[in-house]
């Protein structure tokens, strides 16, 4: 609720918002019993737990808190109880997620949602948290007496006394819980919890950095009042203005069955613990079953008052040694090893599995992908350390599927107590055999490329096969192959030999000798003739040709250059037989019509070269469609067409002519410069009416009209007017018009 006050006679304008922390209960469903708990749906209520710090309460949905940074002039969201006055309630989060809770009150002790609290909260989510605190400050109190599981937090703390969750531990316990908050301290800091002086912290994680005088990757402090610290990991760095320790700071207490990996630097350092103290009585701290890793920490000493902890390098404290070098972890109940780092069974919230090839032949292998996502919504795959079930037709095995038998078979994992499933198509194995490869010419002029061929045959199932050329014993090029079942297939394989005139090469596929290869001279291979047509035009596809010769026993490749026009230029591998060879070149040009094109050719020094006149392209004109006005019923008539062809060059086009509903006849045509060509078709039309006859060709087109007269059920039916296709019988659609309508005969030339 805001109030505003607006003095306009005085100048001056007063506003202000009612404080959130004065917001009232009243309105909100429930009345705080553990049977009826108040239902707060957003931060206002949330909020509003200080005005009844014995009541219970849940969430109904997510909470939006990016407003509380503007609370209180800027000191933001008030914690709930404090000293005097613990919350002594209970926060159900039902799984819901706080969103952008701001405090910001670094001279005040007892910072958190709450300040003190000696009730619960569980099944709770913080995103984008800011905590800002004197003494003992956490996500989500500054002091601790209360019982606290379930809970996820990601954010920032800072202050003196600082953890991720819980700034002090004075009792309770934390359980099932981590957290990702980036904490800073001027005393004690862990990613947990700063100090933990009394109470447990059982199951547990942070992955947050951590900075502070006396920090730890999960607690800053174990005390040696009662605190007791099992079940946990941390992987965040840890940095120690005066000691470090990748999971505790300093300890005094009783720590077991934990592990931490992040980086370590500062004052006094080592591997798990930054310094194991003793008591007024001079025991000391224990750690039992404790263990890091000396790759990713930097550290290889624990400390120097005990030998606390156990150093593994990374390989052995991840995948699946973990399982064998973690003494004391219960993978059975408590710990899960993935591929990485172990985690706890309760954070795993969904398995899903893959195949890397979901069909595969028999005999051979493919990977399986377990992928594990947890409570914070990052995911980990657990490929090699889950426990696998398939039937007899596949084995896997640390996350290889090894195909045993053809069929259909399905992959399942599962990895703490939750399953997925892939099936797996084993196919039978492919049998590709070599049928045939030779070399397009025995003997190669100097600098030119050569080509071998080589035909694969599969009468087995889909498969894939490499295909190597060697040349004197030494593979020079290979090429991977895939056929299908009953599938045949060519590869080629290119190579310019660099050896001189008379070097010969011995050549094999796949050590199926193909001959023996020899470089010739370009003198053994010259141009006998070239020829191009007189006249070409514009768009019309024409060929040059290259009459060459060999004074060689056996064929020869060698590099034609063939220009045409001023510029374009192509260079083709050609074979000559010992007989002569004739080489074609096609080409299609846009050049305009009255020039010259010219046709060079190039053979090893010689050049040959003729001209082409660029004239006007065949043009097929329409000149007369000649047909009867009247015809009657059922009798056939004869449509003659006359085509022109007004270009230049001879040419060859489609005539067709069509009818109202279908192409009633199609014929290629071919007709001389300035000559008139005539074709005829004739039809037959079973239905009275007026008909329309369209004969086109590519340049032209010419349509024509008949009256078909007669009787036939009493009905007449136009082509023309019936855009349906209909003949205008009652049931006569399209189809049946097209029966009715025959082509008796095709386009005749006369």
């Amino acid at each position: 609720m805001v109030l505003s006050v607006l003095l306009l006679g005085a100048g001056v304008l007063f506003t202000g918002a009612v404080a959130a922390e004065e917001s009232t209960l009243e309105g909100m469903e429930g009345n705080g019993t553990e049977a009826d708990p108040y239902v707060i749906t957003d931060v206002e209520e949330l909020q509003a737990m200080n005005e009844d710090r014995y009541g219970h309460y849940v969430l109904s949905g997510d909470i939006s808190a990016e407003e509380t940074a503007a609370w209180g002039r800027g000191t933001g969201f008030k914690p709930v109880g404090d000293q005097s006055s613990p919350f002594h309630g209970s926060l159900d989060g039902k799984n819901h997620t706080i969103e952008g809770l701001t405090i910001d009150r670094a001279t005040a002790g007892d910072v958190g949602l709450f300040g003190v609290i000696e009730g619960s909260v569980h099944h709770l989510q913080f995103e984008a948290a800011d905590i800002h605190g004197g003494n003992d400050a956490g996500v989500i109190a500054g002091e601790n007496f209360g019982e606290i599981s379930s809970v996820y937090a990601v954010g920032t703390v800072e202050g003196s006394r600082t953890g991720g969750l819980v700034g002090v531990m004075i009792g309770g316990r934390i359980e099932d819980s981590g957290a990702d908050v980036t904490v800073t301290g001027d005393g004690y800091a862990g990613g947990v919890v700063g100090s933990l002086r009394n109470g447990e912290v059982v199951s547990v994680y942070a992955t947050g950095d951590v900075e502070g005088s006396d920090a730890g990757g999960l607690a800053g402090q174990v005390s040696r009042q009662g605190g007791e610290l099992r079940l946990a990991y941390a992987t965040g760095d840890v940095r120690g203005d005066r000691i470090a320790g990748s999971l505790n700071g300093r300890n005094y207490g009783p720590t077991s069955l934990v592990f931490a990996t992040g980086e370590v630097t500062g004052g006094e350092t080592s591997g798990l613990v930054g310094r194991n103290d003793a008591d007024y009585i001079q025991n000391h701290g224990t750690v039992t079953y404790g263990y890091w890793d000396v790759d990713t920490t930097g550290q290889t000493a624990t400390d120097s008052y005990d030998d606390i902890g156990v150093p593994l390098t990374n390989e052995e404290i991840t995948g699946a040694e973990s399982k064998d070098n973690l003494d004391g972890f219960n993978f059975e109940h408590f710990w899960v090893a993935t591929d990485d780092y172990p985690v706890f069974d309760w954070q795993v919230e969904d398995v899903s599995v893959t195949v890397t090839e979901p069909s595969v032949q028999e005999g051979h292998q493919t990977d399986v992908t377990v992928t594990l996502t947890l409570d914070d919504g990052s995911t980990v795959t657990a490929s090699e350390t889950a426990d696998y079930e398939t039937d007899d037709l596949a084995a896997v095995d640390a996350g290889v599927v090894e195909a045993h038998e053809q069929g259909t078979t399905e992959i399942t994992a599962t990895v703490a107590g939750h399953s997925d499933t892939a099936k797996l198509e084993i196919t039978e194995p492919p049998n590709i055999e070599l049928e045939d490869a030779s070399l397009e010419a025995l003997a190669v002029v100097n600098g030119t490329e050569s080509e071998a061929t080589a035909t694969y045959a599969n009468d087995g199932g889909p498969g894939g096969h490499t295909a190597e050329l060697t040349v004197d014993g030494e593979t020079i090029a290979t090429e991977r192959v895939w056929l299908g079942a009953d599938d045949e297939t060519m590869v080629t394989f290119e190579w310019t030999p660099d050896g001189d005139a008379g070097t010969e090469y011995d050549v094999a596929v796949d050590e199926t000798d193909l001959g023996t290869l020899t470089v010739v001279d370009a003198e053994t291979v010259s141009l006998e003739s070239l020829s191009a047509p007189d006249q070409i035009s514009p768009g019309t596809p024409y060929e040059v040709t290259v009459d060459l010769a060999t004074d060689r026993d056996e064929p020869v490749r060698t590099s034609v250059s063939y220009e045409f026009g001023t510029e374009h230029s192509v260079t083709e591998s050609v074979v000559i037989e010992p007989s002569d060879s004739t080489v074609g070149f096609e080409h299609v040009h846009d050049a305009t019509p009255g020039v010259s094109l010219p046709h060079t050719v190039a053979l090893e020094g010689e050049t040959f070269e003729t001209i082409s006149e660029v004239v006007e392209p065949p043009t097929f004109e329409i000149t007369d469609v000649d047909v009867p006005e009247e015809v009657p019923i059922d009798e056939t008539f004869e449509l003659a067409v006359s085509v022109e062809n007004t270009g230049d060059l001879d040419g060859t086009q489609s005539i067709a002519v069509e009818g109202a509903d279908a192409e009633l006849a199609n014929e290629e045509l071919t007709v001389g410069t300035n000559t008139t060509e005539t074709v005829s078709a004739t039809v037959t039309e079973s239905v009275a009416g007026d008909y329309e006859y369209t004969v086109s060709s590519a340049d032209d087109e010419r349509t024509v009209s008949v009256a078909i007269e007669g009787d036939d059920d009493g009905s007449e039916s136009s082509a023309t007017e019936n855009s349906d296709g209909s003949d205008g019988v009652p049931g006569f659609g399209p189809i049946a018009a097209l029966v009715t309508l025959s082509l008796v005969a095709p386009l005749v030339r006369r």
